[in-house]
């Protein structure tokens, strides 16, 4: 009998922000989405995404960032 060796290799992604914030609406200035992690995260860090994507999308509207 041949011994043999198999190897399983397991790859597995885990979301660093599996949740979700979206503000506004697509026909009055378009809609943000906000990717967080509501369990890691404190209130300060999460507002600051929702700033950086609130001034990326004024940015992106063509107005002054």
């Amino acid at each position: 009998m041949i011994d043999e060796q198999i190897t399983r290799h397991i790859h597995e992604t885990k979301d660093a922000r599996p949740d979700s914030i979206e503000i506004g609406t697509p026909s009055k200035g378009g809609v943000l989405k906000v990717y967080v992690n509501l369990q890691t995260m404190s209130d300060p860090e999460i507002r600051e995404l929702i700033n950086k994507g609130l001034r990326a999308r004024q940015y992106a509207a063509g107005g002054e960032s």
